[in-house]
């Protein structure tokens, strides 16, 4: 995880994943910070190819680098030719005799960061209604919101999300906008479930828990739900209770906007008995 060594071996002049050397550098520099804040303080490598059938690398030569206590990894496709570096980026697919179910962690450039980036005039107005649509966020509701704001929001601007969907490879403010929506979307759609969860902790209280066989119905009829909805405690900070302020939880993927926890108690309430019954009497 040497910055300084690997800038000897490459071209001020090239880019690299389309991104100037330094910004490349730059980039790396933050995987590496991810890596060191896992406790990582070496990246073990292993030879591969890139196996995505999409990509231009495709048969091309790389490694995947995995920490020495995190397990998690990164891909980078690396070239050389006469013993000089030709080429380094970031690949999606290396395929590796070192198989992992580990994180992979991705130097990530994005499009308006590449060397001849030229902003068009749709780019500056998408980039414009996505900094608006944020800014409602702010003043319309100082960036907590109930659910029924949430339902507002969404679908004040449901057509902005459609129309800059091609802006997927997008930093920035689009990214930004993309990443609160997204997320807002995906945890407003459990407003269901947080019902659901309601007559599933009705159900674990009327039954008889010493007993055994009437405790072990509930875990096989509760099973598949209790799994879905601790993927969604995964996929934002409803489990990290001590980011809870005045009644209101951050966003995961923007934590300058939060959501109203108590519209969602039931949901945590049932996961507190769910996990530890299903730990216990796990099927």
């Amino acid at each position: 995880m040497d910055i300084e060594t690997l800038s000897m071996f490459l071209d001020d002049k090239e880019t690299y994943q389309k991104a100037s050397k330094e910004l490349f550098l730059r980039k790396l520099e933050d995987v590496f910070n991810i890596f060191k804040s896992y406790g990582d303080t070496e990246l073990e490598p292993y030879a591969g190819t890139c196996g995505f059938s999409k990509c231009l690398n495709k048969g091309c030569n790389g490694y995947s680098f995995f920490g020495n206590v995190s397990n998690d990894y990164m891909s980078l496709i690396i070239e050389e030719k006469d013993g000089i570096l030709t080429n380094i980026q970031n690949c999606l697919n290396i395929i590796s005799e070192n198989w992992s179910s580990s994180k992979q962690i991705d130097v990530i450039i994005y499009v308006e960061e590449q060397f001849n980036f030229v902003p068009s005039i749709e780019y500056l107005i998408f980039v414009q209604n996505c900094e608006t649509a944020l800014n409602d966020l702010k003043e319309q509701f100082n960036n907590k919101l109930t659910r029924e704001n949430c339902f507002y929001w969404l679908s004040k601007n449901e057509q902005l999300r459609l129309t800059t969907s091609t802006c997927n490879y997008y930093g920035g403010m689009i990214k930004k906008f993309h990443d609160t929506f997204d997320e807002i979307k995906y945890i407003t759609s459990f407003t269901l479930e947080e019902k659901n969860a309601s007559v599933a902790l009705s159900s674990y209280n009327s039954i008889k828990i010493n007993d055994e066989n009437e405790l072990m119905a509930w875990i096989v009829e509760m099973q598949e739900f209790g799994q879905e909805l601790e993927l969604f405690h995964y996929n934002n900070n409803f489990a990290d209770t001590e980011k809870i302020k005045d009644g209101f939880l951050p966003l995961k993927n923007n934590d300058e906007v939060s959501l109203l926890v108590s519209e969602y108690k039931n949901i945590g309430q049932f996961l507190s008995v769910f996990s530890r019954v299903y730990c216990n009497y796990k099927v």
